[in-house]
């Protein structure tokens, strides 16, 4: 298992457990709600509602920068090796492209990197 897929691994896990540490605190949140039009004492509710929405939020956020961040380095080390860029087959500056709007594949045996339009915008 390289570095990489290592980091890649955290990564994924801090979105699945952020993802259901979020869901509980929506889930603690209707608890709450139902608590308080039977009647109930809702203190215990509130209180496991706010920690584990902030969690849930804390952990998805820290899983997407930690996304940018390997995209960055990756991007930055294809620049640095000069790597050729293409976008469908044309040859491009990289200084010029706006990442986001493209899928991205890394040839590290023909040091290219080759970009094709995205149909689908990314969450983050």
């Amino acid at each position: 298992m390289t570095v990489d897929s290592l980091r890649n691994f955290f990564i994924v896990a801090i979105y699945l457990v952020g993802s259901v540490t979020l869901a509980l605190g929506f889930i603690s949140l209707i608890r709450t709600i139902l608590a308080t039009a039977a009647g109930q004492p809702i203190r215990k509710w509130v209180l496991r509602t706010v920690v584990l929405c902030s969690a849930g939020t804390i952990l998805l956020g820290s899983g997407i920068w930690g996304r940018k961040i390997v995209e960055e380095r990756r991007w930055n080390q294809a620049i640095g090796e000069n790597y050729t860029f293409y976008i469908d087959g044309v040859q491009v500056n990289p200084d010029t492209v706006v990442r986001s709007d493209y899928k991205i594949t890394y040839d590290d045996e023909n040091k290219n990197v080759m970009m094709t339009r995205s149909d689908r915008r990314p969450l983050w």
